[in-house]
């Protein structure tokens, strides 16, 4: 039985005969691809290649129509989204039929979209048939470059230790000011610490704020950027914040109770990639380093001897690839984790390998920091060879890049 879901898709989507682009909804578009993939999927699990291409190209070819008669970059967004699994599939249905040409096509078409997993390529027996093929090699190492973190950290391993080190004047707001005795009490923050050890109130800590908030990245950051506020709002709306906010919260909390501690923001190589991750690192006076700290996720990372690491030695042991331990903690808003690249914990550190290119925090590690967007101050590490960096920050903000770790990750102990 031939399948035309398509007829759906171009009376909500396409081009009238007057000439004439119809109503297009991303709600339209979104539910009548969610029609056509899993009858493409079940084509492919079945061998049914002929099924595949037939109905993916018409597919295909209508989506590019849409492109060019729409404007709307959200339109334009979502139809760029399908058409990078649908390309995908297309050069899987060809493999299949042994059709070089169409294959190495929509290899390219899936390696143009900006994809980055060259597992999904390189790794997939359909495609060995074409292995040899020059431009098949090209798409390889094309997403190699953008999407084999791991090989990325090692080709960019490298920073600058000279014996002068930079100097940044980092600086860490009182616990005895105002606000922060005000969170300290208001919050029970001793309580929830309680009476343990500094790993133990570390650990505590980061499990109330990851409980008491809601993750959602998609939210809107509250108009005022501190830990009394964004609790308030997210109790208020019944809503969640994304991860930097939650990291605010944290750090506020970390200050308030006499910790070290910074919100780190962690980026990836590819300036196109918009998806970075915001955590904390908290100094441990016990351990004499900082510690890695996600409070989005609940997690804190360990060596195989149990230590816990900073976020300097996490990124060495990926270059390095030597073991990291994640804790048993790991959830997503009291679910199992299912990120972009896997489940559990092996998709966790996938997720942070490719956001442990550079990094970058504020100068001043206070309260309401990021409430008034002008006049702010960040600090980016960033490795040996790499230009390309952008700080995202808002318009007015002060920013200096190093390649030096040792000033980067200063400690806030003078010895």
């Amino acid at each position: 039985m031939k399948v035309y879901f398509l007829i759906q898709l171009i009376l909500i989507l396409s081009i009238s005969t007057k000439g004439q682009v119809l109503s297009v909804t991303e709600a339209g578009l979104s539910e009548s691809y969610l029609k056509i993939k899993p009858k493409i999927r079940q084509y492919l699990r079945s061998n049914q290649a002929d099924s595949v291409v037939v109905l993916g190209e018409k597919t295909w070819n209508d989506l590019d129509k849409m492109v060019k008669a729409n404007q709307d970059s959200k339109i334009k967004t979502l139809i760029h989204n399908i058409q990078i699994e649908l390309s995908y599939d297309l050069a899987r249905g060809f493999a299949m039929l042994k059709n070089k040409e169409k294959t190495l096509y929509y290899l390219a078409a899936f390696e143009q979209t900006g994809f980055n997993n060259p597992k999904l390529v390189r790794g997939n027996t359909l495609f060995d048939f074409v292995s040899d093929e020059k431009r098949f090699q090209s798409i390889v190492k094309t997403l190699r470059e953008r999407g084999d973190y791991q090989y990325i950290l090692q080709k960019y391993a490298r920073y600058e230790n000279k014996r002068k080190v930079e100097s940044f004047n980092f600086t860490y707001e009182s616990f005895n000011s105002e606000y922060l005795v005000k969170i300290r009490q208001l919050f029970n923050l001793d309580s929830i610490a309680g009476g343990g050890d500094e790993i133990s109130q570390i650990t505590r800590l980061m499990k109330w704020v990851h409980d008491i908030i809601r993750h959602d990245g998609s939210s809107l950051n509250p108009e005022r950027k501190n830990a009394f506020d964004i609790i308030n709002v997210c109790k208020i709306e019944n809503r969640g914040v994304n991860c930097r906010m939650m990291a605010t919260v944290l750090n506020e909390v970390y200050l308030a109770m006499g910790f070290y501690s910074r919100h780190l923001t962690c980026m990836p190589k590819d300036n196109l990639d918009s998806d970075c991750h915001v955590v904390n690192m908290v100094f441990s006076r016990k351990l004499n380093h900082w510690i890695y700290v996600d409070p989005t996720f609940e997690v804190l990372l360990q060596d195989q001897n149990g230590q816990y690491l900073s976020p300097e030695a996490i990124r060495k042991r990926m270059v390095s690839k030597d073991s990291i331990h994640v804790a048993n903690t790991l959830n997503w808003n009291g679910k199992p984790y299912n990120g972009m690249f896997g489940d559990g914990k092996s998709g966790y550190l996938e997720y942070m390998t490719k956001n442990f290119f550079w990094f970058t925090c504020p100068i001043d590690s206070r309260s309401s920091y990021e409430t008034n967007n002008t006049q702010l101050h960040y600090i980016g590490l960033v490795p040996v060879g790499f230009k390309e960096y952008d700080f995202k920050v808002p318009a007015g903000s002060k920013t200096q890049v190093t390649n030096q770790p040792a000033a980067f990750w200063k400690s806030p102990i003078k010895r």
